[in-house]
């Protein structure tokens, strides 16, 4: 039989794993710079699919990037155990980017059908196990994968319209320490116990797992002449349910609390099987393009995030052997809606070499009172450079680079738990990032 330490501990794991919830935002820079809500690519479907219905034949894109990030915590406040202040815990991580996208009207005239595949969101991180956010995220990614079928129709030589549906693929692992100091303070009658010590700490871990999801987008591309174009999109929500497991190691803490503890039926390792549900929201974006006497290309565009209709992750119990535990249901956090505005200014002032700069401005969706590392989200503001060159009749090639000056965020307020058995450690304190991207861009049409 499980005890009532057993129970209480896995209890605690899942209030601590439901606190680990990644922020589901969206991209700025899905299909590289170049794609825009008005861009002739197939890599600009996610952008806007009705393009797809003005692209004149084949084409394929390819978008091979790299991205870098970082990201610095100055935790608030000194350690409980020496007294001494929160030292900085950092991470710095560097992951590969594909994308690619094809089209063809396959023998009609004024049909287009395309396919793409990106990633239009993602989190990863890998801390120190000792560093202050440990129970927050020692390691741990949620990273959606899309695959968009697209059909478009041009209405005529100044119109279209689209729509596309998302098969996606989201890939999710956590693993994180869970203080077990109030708890133990509880089960022993005892207020000399410490928080946040080392041997009172249990890991709590969801080893990877993957889950579907499904979503659709529907556009419009409107081009009455040939220097200006406008167009619009909406994206639906891409909800996911993962089946993992939640794997719980309770600390060897007989030494520090005395050896009767082990009469309670302190099991060393509790498993059961638990459902993870996330969101991708629901968003609509768009844009408008002039092209001032062929020289130079203006682009505007916006995206705007319903946030506030989805939840970070909810973790819900389907089966464990400690029965009290079983369909236990911790419901995920809402954010704020976010919006993103930019701009592409090209200038193809030499033959066959189009420079173009790249700016935008992105809010997060992130509440600082909901403020922890695996939601550090912030307000960026994006520059970038892009060079194209027309190689071939059929071929293009470019680069691009990015910069995102990601804005400091400070938290001041720790969401706190009315159980005596629950203390979810602070994590109040400095948020700082960074990140940086290159990417080159092969587009062939045919």
């Amino acid at each position: 039989m499980h005890s009532v330490f057993s129970r209480a501990c896995l209890g605690l794991g899942i209030l601590f794993l439901s606190q680990a919830a990644f922020p589901q935002n969206i991209s700025s820079v899905v299909g590289g710079l170049n794609s825009t809500p008005t861009a002739l690519s197939p890599l600009s479907v996610f952008w806007n699919p009705a393009v797809l219905g003005m692209i004149p034949s084949h084409q394929i894109d390819v978008n091979l990037g790299v991205l870098t990030g970082w990201l610095i915590y100055d935790r608030k406040g000194s350690d409980p155990n020496t007294g001494d202040y929160y030292p900085s815990t950092s991470t710095l991580g560097v992951a590969p980017s594909f994308q690619f996208g094809a089209s063809s009207p396959l023998g009609t005239q004024n049909f287009r059908f395309g396919y793409a595949t990106y990633f239009p969101s993602g989190a990863m991180a890998e801390f120190s196990p000792e560093g202050s956010q440990r129970y927050d995220l020692i390691s741990g990614y949620l990273i959606p994968w899309h695959h968009q079928f697209t059909a478009a129709w041009r209405i005529n030589s100044k119109l279209s319209v689209a729509l596309s549906g998302i098969g996606s693929i989201s890939f999710f692992s956590t693993e994180l320490d869970v203080d077990l100091g109030a708890l133990m303070k509880a089960v022993l009658n005892s207020e000399d116990l410490p928080m946040e010590h080392p041997a009172l700490a249990a890991r709590a871990q969801v080893p990877r797992t993957w889950a579907p999801g499904i979503g659709g987008s529907a556009g419009i591309y409107w081009r009455p002449t040939y220097q200006f174009s406008a167009g619009v999109s909406a994206y639906t929500p891409v909800n996911y349910k993962f089946a993992g497991e939640l794997k719980l190691n309770t600390p060897e803490m007989a030494s520090l609390v005395g050896a009767g503890l082990p009469a309670l039926g302190i099991d060393s390792q509790l498993t059961n099987q638990i459902e993870a549900k996330s969101s991708l929201p629901a968003f609509i974006q768009g844009g408008i393009k002039y092209q001032h006497f062929g020289y130079w290309g203006q682009e505007y565009f916006f995206r705007y995030v319903f946030s506030s209709f989805e939840k970070s992750i909810g973790i819900q119990v389907k089966r464990s052997a400690v029965t009290e535990v079983s369909n236990l249901n911790i419901e995920g956090t809402t954010m704020d809606d976010s919006f993103m505005v930019g701009m592409l200014q090209s200038f193809p002032l030499w033959t066959g070499f189009t420079p173009a700069i790249y700016g935008a401005y992105s809010k997060s969706g992130s509440p600082e009172s909901d403020m922890a590392i695996t939601r550090a989200d912030f307000d960026s503001l994006l520059l970038g450079a892009v060079l194209q060159y027309q190689a071939k009749t059929k071929i293009k090639i470019g680069g691009e680079y990015l910069h995102s000056f990601m804005l400091e965020r400070h938290a001041t307020k720790t969401p706190t738990s009315e159980s005596r058995f629950f203390q979810r450690p602070s994590t109040q304190g400095k948020y700082r990032a960074g990140m940086d991207r290159v990417g080159l861009t092969v587009k062939y049409a045919f």
